[in-house]
């Protein structure tokens, strides 16, 4: 199947799961015939966010970005706990419970806290420096010291200390046919590296400010903060690339 089909399967589902379990506001579990059901738990509202954010840095609509910073916002006003603890497994008004549950171990799936961190961690790289990768640290240092002595039980939260103890590198393209290029980019791109692309300017993506230019296409590479001048194109790139990680 070309790639192309594949991602919009990925987009038909997103467009799917938001008609059928989200009222405009809140998203929800479950839904039978129309009748939407429990109110989405934490686990949830990461999973959804970080497919957004896939979603939008793979076809870079503005739209997804959005939804990923609102379930963000969402994550941070109601899940959170008194005293700076880990977020709360399910909404107050949800439970039946005397006193708040939590998600902490990584079984099958990640816990709901790990998840999160991991989520707000990649949309601070986007978005920040700011409060979600403050969020995101705050969560890991709670965890690290159980991570690091039982790494089995908390195999999602030590791939997030990973990418927080770890080297970072952004590419940027930004400008006209910024999309057509970023397709090019993407096959010589290793996996940790974060691929912005814009044709228009979209004020919350941090890296785009003072880079976006409406008529000329730009690329600019970063490491761990430090970026080069501006080039237009990818061979240009490349053997910046190199220079920046010797």
């Amino acid at each position: 199947m070309p790639d192309s089909d594949y991602l919009s399967l990925a987009t038909q589902a997103m467009k799917g799961l938001k008609s059928s379990l989200c009222d405009g506001k809140f998203w929800y579990r479950t839904a039978t015939a129309g009748q939407l059901g429990q109110r989405a738990y934490l686990a949830d509202e990461a999973a959804i966010g970080s497919a957004a954010l896939e979603l939008f840095l793979t076809n870079f609509e503005a739209e997804w970005l959005h939804l990923a910073l609102e379930r963000a916002d969402y994550i941070i006003e109601y899940f959170a706990q008194a005293d700076d603890q880990v977020y709360r497994m399910v909404l107050p008004d949800q439970s039946e419970l005397p006193v708040s549950s939590v998600s902490l171990y990584d079984n099958a799936t990640p816990s709901g806290n790990a998840h999160t961190a991991l989520f707000l961690q990649k949309l601070d790289k986007l978005t920040g420096p700011g409060r979600f990768g403050a969020e995101a640290r705050r969560l890991l240092s709670l965890i690290e010291s159980s991570a690091m002595k039982y790494p089995t039980s908390f195999a999602a939260w030590a791939r997030t200390l990973l990418h927080e103890r770890s080297n970072r590198s952004e590419l940027i393209i930004a400008g006209p046919k910024a999309y057509e290029l970023a397709k090019s980019a993407w096959a010589d791109s290793p996996p940790h590296e974060l691929i912005v692309c814009a044709e228009t300017n979209v004020p919350e993506i941090s890296l785009l400010e003072n880079r976006f230019d409406r008529k000329r296409r730009l690329l600019y590479y970063c490491h761990n903060l430090a970026c080069g001048l501006p080039v237009e194109s990818l061979d240009e790139l490349k053997g910046q690339r190199q220079s920046l990680l010797t």
